[in-house]
Parts: structure tokens; C-alpha cells; sequence
């Protein structure tokens, strides 16, 4: 069973919620249609500007943190969807 990121999750929700299209929100963000798809669909992860950039254009709905994670050694990295 695939585990899905709960922020491409709760971005997939926002954009329905408020009626956005991912071609629209990428363009929000800087971004092209395709990458929006990927990371709503967790085959890609945003970069920290990136999500920086979704958690602003949500009002924090799809905050940076649901993309990241701390590792052991304390580098901040993007979370792999599984």
C-alpha cells in the first residue's frame, strides 16, 4: 500500500476546496502544471522554497513542515513519499 505525503494530501484537498486547478496554483507559485501534478500525486517532493512558496499561497493550509523531515544528523531534508 502506497503512503501518501500528508502534505500532497492536504495540497490535493486545498486545491479542491477552493476550486483551484493545479495549472492555476502553479502558476501561483512560479511552478509548471506538471510539477504541481507530481507532488499532489507523490512522485516528486517540492523543494524547501518551493514549499515555502505552497505554504504561503495556502494561508499555511499545506504548511513546510508536512514536506519535511529532521534527520538524525539534523539536516533538514524533503520527505519521501513511500
Amino acid at each position: 500500500m502506497k503512503k501518501t505525503n500528508k502534505s500532497a494530501y492536504a495540497l490535493k484537498n486545498w486545491l479542491r476546496d477552493n476550486r483551484i486547478t493545479q495549472a492555476a496554483f502553479a502558476e501561483i507559485i512560479g511552478l509548471q502544471g506538471p510539477s504541481v501534478s507530481k507532488m499532489v500525486n507523490g512522485k516528486s517532493m517540492p523543494t524547501i522554497q518551493q514549499a515555502r512558496r505552497i505554504a504561503v499561497a495556502t494561508g499555511g493550509s499545506v504548511s513546510i513542515e508536512g514536506w519535511v523531515i529532521e534527520t538524525a544528523v539534523g539536516e533538514i531534508t524533503l520527505q519521501a513519499a513511500e
